[in-house]
C-alpha cells in the first residue's frame, strides 16, 4: 500500500493573526472551508507554485478543550508523555507513538 503525504495541520486560537504570521513567511491562502455543523474553519496556506503539500490551519469556533483532544489522541493509540505550558498559555504535547518512538 502506498501512503501519500497530504498536508500538515496546526490548530490555532486566533485565525487572522495566524494567517498574518504565515503570510510573513511567504505562505498565502489557497483554500478555505467553513463548517457550520462542525463549528470550525480550515484555511490552507502554501507558497506560490507549491500547493501540493499545504499547511492547514484549523480554527475551532468554540475553542479547544485540551483534555478532550488528548483523550481523542489516546483513542488513536498515542500516549501523552510530556506536557509543557508556555507563559503565553500555549501547550506543547509530546506523544509516544504506537511503535514506541517520540522524537
Amino acid at each position: 500500500m502506498e501512503i501519500k503525504y497530504l498536508h500538515t495541520m496546526v490548530r490555532v486560537k486566533d485565525l487572522e493573526k495566524s494567517i498574518a504570521f504565515y503570510n510573513l513567511l511567504g505562505l498565502k491562502e489557497i483554500k478555505r472551508n467553513e463548517s457550520e455543523m462542525g463549528r470550525f474553519t480550515l484555511v490552507f496556506l502554501a507558497p506560490d507554485g507549491q500547493h501540493e503539500f499545504p499547511l492547514e490551519l484549523t480554527f475551532n469556533w468554540d475553542g479547544d478543550d485540551l483534555e478532550k483532544s488528548i483523550a481523542f489522541y489516546n483513542l488513536l493509540g498515542l500516549k501523552e508523555i510530556k506536557r509543557n505550558e508556555s507563559e503565553m498559555g500555549r501547550f506543547t504535547l509530546v506523544f509516544l507513538a504506537p511503535d514506541g518512538q517520540h522524537e
